[in-house]
């Protein structure tokens, strides 16, 4: 049910570089009531974790490598990957952000 979300959220920020904070907060709205009948504190820690790293290198950078709206979506794709594959969510994401980058 998610990834409707996320190909939207996609979309939305490819044709005008702004990510949705509607379609953010719904999208992780959904999740939770989808992944209720699992533990869910873990879901949404992964989902801080992810969200605060992304945060610290954009008040570092001051916004010059990605904005707000990436440090928001950051939250519902950190609990999508969960507290196991948070980290190498996050890897993956730089080193394709770094690839389309470069080309």
């Amino acid at each position: 049910m998610t990834r409707f979300f996320l190909i939207a959220i996609f979309i939305i920020d490819l044709e005008h570089q702004i990510i949705p904070d509607e379609l953010v907060f719904l999208g992780l709205f959904v999740f939770a009531i989808y992944s209720i009948q699992y533990t869910i504190y873990p879901v949404f820690l992964a989902g801080f974790i992810s969200a605060s790293l992304l945060l610290f290198l954009n008040l570092f950078t001051r916004g010059r490598g990605m904005g707000l709206g990436d440090v928001k979506l950051a939250i519902l794709l950190g609990a999508i990957a969960g507290l196991k594959l948070f980290l190498i969510w996050l890897f993956f994401s730089f080193l394709s952000g770094a690839v389309i980058g470069i080309i």
